[in-house]
């Protein structure tokens, strides 16, 4: 029986030069359980979209699912894909990411795109699903070439638009990486540099950012009050200290300026909303305390 399967895995690339055009990729990595690791937290939504804009995929000449290709021991060049040689790798990818955020906290909405849909589909696609942010993978190179040297070959750009459909942050990552000597090295390094690689863009400060709701459009809009500048404040009189907590009390507020505990309550509203992190919630606090 193994002798039979590797035969009819040999015949498949002679069937396809046969037949013409770029052979049905053999099966060879799984990706689906190379979900990438993130530091950080979220509670907002995000749609998730990866198109395919590899030009041999965008003109039909291969198959989505294609990988990469080497060759075997007849000198035969094998065009290797995903696990079943059928799932289309730009969904692997969008999965992979999905996943990702969901471990985090995020409501996440997969979306599909086709390689040939324009920018303004793919958002039309993606702003169906109502989500705080959408989040458009760009795959416009990933490939493995084991006939000479085994080398991954990439290029991924990640852009994160607003609920408007305005850009807030983007990164790409590009270059090539070994995926091992050894020919059995081939696949747990096309494994590894997969979610490795995908982590990279998502752990990317300003998309991180971006995805929290602390970009550059949401800073104007979530600004929290700010502290009484220090010059007015030596410039005030210092309060004698009570006699029930031994602490000075808090000067009076300034015409229009909010006070303290107001700017507490409202500090504390952002945090439950989701607007702010853990971390920004107590710095800010302990700021408007020592203005105390």
């Amino acid at each position: 029986m193994q002798r039979d399967l590797i035969l009819k895995l040999l015949a498949i690339p002679v069937l396809g030069v046969m037949l013409g055009g770029c052979p049905p990729p053999v099966p060879i990595v799984q990706f689906r359980n190379m979900v990438p690791e993130l530091a950080y937290t979220g509670q907002g939504t995000v749609a998730v979209a990866t198109q395919d804009l590899r030009e041999y995929i965008v003109s039909g000449e291969t198959p989505p699912a294609y990988i990469g290709q080497f060759r075997s021991l007849l000198g035969e060049t094998l065009y290797r894909g995903t696990y079943d040689g059928k799932s289309p790798l730009a969904g692997e990818m969008n999965k992979a990411m999905a996943k990702a955020l969901r471990r985090r906290g995020f409501g996440v909405t997969a979306t599909f795109v086709q390689p040939n849909d324009s920018p303004k589909r793919v958002l039309k696609a993606l702003g169906t699903a109502k989500a705080d942010r959408s989040m458009v993978l760009e795959m416009k190179e990933w490939i493995f070439d084991g006939n000479s040297a085994s080398l991954l070959t990439f290029h991924l750009v990640l852009k994160v638009f607003d609920g408007s459909g305005a850009l807030v942050a983007s990164t790409k990552a590009e270059g090539k990486r070994g995926l091992g000597s050894k020919g059995k090295e081939v696949v747990p390094g096309s494994k590894k540099a997969f979610r490795e690689i995908l982590g990279e863009l998502l752990s990317d400060a300003k998309i991180s950012a971006a995805l929290a709701g602390q970009g550059a459009e949401a800073d104007e809009t979530m600004a929290l009050p700010s502290k009484p500048a220090p010059a007015k404040e030596a410039a005030e009189p210092p309060s004698l200290p009570t006699k029930t907590t031994g602490r000075a009390a808090a000067p009076p507020a300034e015409p229009g300026q909010k006070s303290a505990k107001d700017r507490l309550r409202e500090l504390d509203q952002l945090r439950k909303e989701g607007l702010i992190t853990k971390k920004d919630y107590d710095r800010k606090k302990n700021e408007i305390l020592k203005s105390l």
